[in-house]
């Protein structure tokens, strides 16, 4: 009968378990430094959207009529300044 060289004993098997915990943990680690920087990130919602209570993003729908304009706009080959010079809907753009 062989022994595996590296699980044939005890300390062997002893150390692969530390090294798989400090694997394990780590990894939490990283998961947690990962929530809290999404959770920092949310800041000003794009225009369009609000954060809801659960800080889903959901759409304005007043909002989403404008993107829709500038889209179509866009679409028969307008530039963004014409369309702002032109077309001024007087719906308020700034999302706060």
């Amino acid at each position: 009968m062989s022994v595996h060289p590296v699980t044939g004993n005890v300390q062997s098997k002893l150390f692969l378990s530390m090294l798989g915990a400090f694997a394990e943990c780590e990894r939490a680690q990283i998961s947690e430094r990962i929530k809290a920087t999404k959770q920092r990130q949310i800041g000003v919602a794009p225009f369009g959207r609000v954060y809801d209570d659960a800080k889903r993003l959901v759409p304005v729908p007043e909002q989403q009529a404008v993107i829709r304009r500038i889209r179509r706009l866009g679409a028969k080959g307008l530039s963004p300044h014409k369309m702002a010079a032109t077309y001024a809907s007087g719906v308020n753009t700034c999302p706060m």
